[in-house]
């Protein structure tokens, strides 16, 4: 029997914010679409977002490498 997935919609985590749920199911995982404070969008499952694993589009991994290299 599979878990009711948890409300996350209108949560942050790190720089997105939870926007809706995605059919998407693979897994049997619970995927959300998601809104990064540049603007683009990803999808991203629950642990994923709960975890931290997660937290933008990828533009977070960009903006350290860029402090890095200053």
């Amino acid at each position: 029997m599979c878990k009711p997935a948890i409300e996350i919609i209108g949560q942050r985590f790190g720089k997105l914010v939870v926007t809706s749920r995605n059919e998407k199911k693979l897994n049997n995982k619970a995927y959300w679409n998601c809104i990064c404070d540049c603007g683009n969008t990803t999808i991203a499952y629950t642990g994923q977002l709960r975890s931290g694993q997660k937290q933008s589009c990828g533009c977070l991994v960009m903006e350290l490498a860029n402090k890095r290299k200053n």
